[in-house]
């Protein structure tokens, strides 16, 4: 369903007048949708990401490989990650714990623990590894991505309309 179809279905049901073609560009840009149209699909924004932080969807699910330095923005779930050159699955740890290991030397070999530890300029959150790695890994994180903020008419909407 997308999510012109999903804004009409609740129009429908308040017997408002609906969307009657698609728009171009964000809903927010149109001109052809009137402002309680766009409320309705601000609503319906909301819906869809307190529904996606409910479950753990299956259609959301991705795993992004992590050469220890790329990431995946800021609104995601792990579910596991484990370190693709030994088949070794990491703990998540807080940052504290990972400080207080990491003095007075830093370990190095190979990495058992994960803690996340800020953003980098692209808004990628960063992830530290204990001990340090001495050569390049990729580490797999199996995560639930939610979906980006509905704005087109066409978009598809990833988790069940019913809900």
């Amino acid at each position: 369903m997308t999510y012109r179809e999903l804004i009409n279905q609740v129009l429908v049901r308040l017997r408002e007048d609906t969307v009657a073609s698609d728009w171009s560009g964000a809903i927010n840009d149109s001109s052809t949708v009137n402002d309680y149209q766009k409320v309705i699909g601000s609503l319906i924004n909301d819906a869809k990401r307190s529904i996606e932080s409910y479950h753990d969807w299956l259609i959301l699910r991705e795993t992004v490989n992590v050469s220890t330095v790329a990431a995946s923005g800021q609104e995601f779930k792990v579910l596991d990650v484990t370190n693709n050159s030994t088949g070794n699955t990491l703990s998540p740890v807080t940052q504290q714990y990972l400080n207080s290991i990491k003095y007075p030397t830093d370990p190095t070999g190979e990495p058992n623990y994960y803690g996340f530890n800020g953003a980098d300029s692209s808004n990628n959150l960063k992830v530290d590894l204990s001990p340090i790695p001495t050569e390049a890994q990729t580490i797999s994180f199996d995560i639930v991505k939610y979906q980006d903020t509905l704005t087109a008419a066409t978009t598809v909407v990833k988790i069940p309309s019913h809900l």
